[in-house]
Formats: structure tokens, C-alpha cells, sequence
């Protein structure tokens, strides 16, 4: 969700510099540092007893995957760079003279390369959201990985790894379906050009 956030974020010119420059310095932090220091805290100040999985434990998980290894501003910056690099083209200056928005120009030639970024990026969290399921003491499918492959457990290990590639495999649909959207529904030719 925080992934996608930024993304939408970014394009609508909705986040401050100084917050993407926060969000910078964060991410650099890798995530096994970050979910330590939140297990820490979450054991010290928050729940020092628990035995199950509480939503703070997830929602701790979840916002250290998003700011972890810069895979936030990773997006933020990659959205950055192709929504400017679009708008300085000459349609787009064109259609900011004759009134038009400028997010509905660029976004039917810059959607396919936002989705497959995010989607790269999501994958990639994937394999990260592993350590943080087993330091955060997260139950999931990481975790199920890890202790199938301690235990030699081959089909709760082949169980698991089917899961990520469905995953990999319902990202992959849902892009080729937004890429399919995009490319029906952009017009041949601009308005008013014969």
C-alpha cells in the first residue's frame, strides 16, 4: 500500500522535497537493521509478552518493508525521473499550453513503465518481507519457508515457493492487462488533427 502510495503520490506532485529527501535518508538503512531496532521496541515498550502475531507486529513489517533497503524511495525517485523526463516533451508543452492537464497526457505512454517498476519493486520486497516475517516473529509464508527448509520439510518448502510464484505470476497478468488497457485506449491521433 505504501509502495503504491508513493507512486501516486509522486506523480500528482503530492509529496514535499524534504520529505522525499527523509525518505531517502531512511531507506538507506537496510531492513534487517530496521526490524530489529522495531522488534526491540516493539518488545520493550509495546508488548513484551506476546506469543501470537498482532496487527502492530504486521504493520511494523509492513512500513519497514516500504522504507527498508530504499524501496520507497526507490519508487518515489523512479516515478521522479519518468514523469519529468515525459513532461518535457513537446506534446505535453502543447497540451499545457492549450489548457490540458498534464498527468492525462503523460500518462498513457508512462503507465506500463510506473506499473512494471512497482511491480519490480513488490517482488523484490517479497524476498525481503522473509527476514522481517522471521525477526519480527511474523507468522506467514517466510517464516513457513525458512522453518520448512531448517526441518529438510521439501513439500511445505515447494508449498511455499509455489505461493511466491503465483504471486509473481498474478503481477505479471495484472501488467500485461494494464499495458493491454493503455495501449487500446490511446488515441491515434490528438483531437483536432486530421
Amino acid at each position: 500500500v505504501l509502495i503504491l502510495a508513493g507512486a501516486v503520490f509522486t506523480a500528482k506532485k503530492w509529496i514535499p522535497r524534504w520529505a522525499k529527501s527523509a525518505i531517502r535518508l531512511v531507506g538507506m538503512l537496510p531492513g534487517l537493521v530496521l526490524s530489529l531496532a522495531a522488534i526491540a521496541v516493539y518488545t520493550v515498550y509495546i508488548n513484551p509478552s506476546a506469543m501470537e502475531t498482532t496487527w502492530t507486529q504486521v504493520a511494523l513489517g509492513a512500513f519497514i518493508l516500504a522504507i527498508a533497503d530504499a524501496a520507497l524511495s526507490g519508487t518515489i525517485d523512479g516515478v521522479d525521473e519518468v514523469i519529468d523526463t515525459e513532461g518535457r516533451r513537446r506534446y505535453v508543452q502543447i497540451a499545457i499550453l492549450r489548457g490540458e492537464s498534464t498527468l492525462k497526457n503523460i500518462l498513457p505512454n508512462t503507465l506500463p513503465a510506473l506499473v512494471g517498476q512497482v511491480r519490480a519493486r513488490m517482488l523484490s520486497l517479497l524476498s525481503a518481507a522473509i527476514i522481517i516475517e522471521m525477526i519480527l516473529k511474523i507468522n506467514g509464508v517466510g517464516e513457513l519457508l525458512v522453518v520448512g527448509a531448517l526441518k529438510q520439510d521439501f513439500p511445505l518448502v515447494m508449498a511455499c515457493t509455489f505461493f511466491y510464484v503465483v504471486i509473481s505470476s498474478v503481477m505479471l497478468f495484472l501488467q500485461a492487462i494494464i499495458e493491454i488497457a493503455v495501449a487500446l485506449s490511446i488515441r491515434k491521433s490528438p483531437e483536432g488533427v486530421g
